[in-house]
């Protein structure tokens, strides 16, 4: 779920709320004070930040610093100007993004459109990992259950508790979803980005390597439904 957080502005979270309500995949949230704004973005992780003219923190440039410290990374930062001119749509930037209230939904639509795809909900998938002891132990094996999956991101269930960071080697099979009885071994790389629920051990991750043929694989997969696998 690709997630729009609003700081401290009714106005602008009922214009977006106009334009975005029907768009899948797209969740629009509130915040009514600054200090709740930023424990939201890191909780919820939004993909854009909308910042009004009225919002009582230290301005949006200030507001950038503060979540790339904090670890809140890919999220882009708009903020509402009168006399903005002409916004540049660049994901990640160091600046917030300047805009008139008038273009506030096309700069959001177009930063959504630029963001990641989301994971496509898939049946669910049994893997085994491996997780690599980076000072020459014995590496900790188990087993996960991926909820959604991409081939940029996944989410899934693990047996035991994992730490932000970890590198994990997954191996699962997928069913190819032109084929009623092919399934293929996918084999992949990923590192957990985030745990999203401590108590049913659910991490995101993002995919670091696969090869060529597993992704094109994964990619028809999410494209046409998913086929199941085990």
């Amino acid at each position: 779920m690709r997630r729009v957080l609003v700081i401290q502005d009714v106005g602008l979270w009922i214009d977006l709320n106009r334009h975005l309500s029907g768009v899948a995949s797209v969740d629009l949230v509130e915040a009514m004070s600054f200090g709740l704004g930023q424990l939201l973005a890191q909780i919820e992780r939004p993909r854009v930040v909308v910042y009004g003219p009225e919002a009582d923190g230290p301005g949006p440039d200030a507001l950038v610093r503060e979540f790339r410290a904090a670890g809140v990374d890919e999220v882009d930062i708009v903020a509402i100007d009168p006399a903005a001119g002409e916004p540049q749509l660049e994901q990640g930037s160091s600046a917030p993004i300047v805009c008139t209230q008038e273009r506030l939904a096309e700069v959001v639509s177009g930063l959504l459109a630029l963001a990641d795809p989301e994971p496509e909900p898939m049946v669910e998938l049994l893997a085994h990992y491996e997780v690599a002891d980076t000072e020459g132990g014995d590496a900790t094996r188990g087993f996960a259950v991926i909820l959604e999956l991409s081939d940029r991101s996944l989410v899934m269930e693990s047996d035991v508790p994992l730490d932000t960071g970890s590198e994990l080697s997954l191996n699962f099979f997928l069913a190819d979803p032109g084929s009623t009885s092919q399934r293929a071994k996918i084999s992949m790389s990923c590192l957990v980005a985030r745990c999203r629920d401590e108590a049913k051990l659910i991490y995101s991750a993002r995919v670091s390597k696969m090869t060529d043929s597993a992704r094109e694989l994964v990619q028809r997969h999410a494209t046409l439904g998913p086929g199941g696998g085990v």
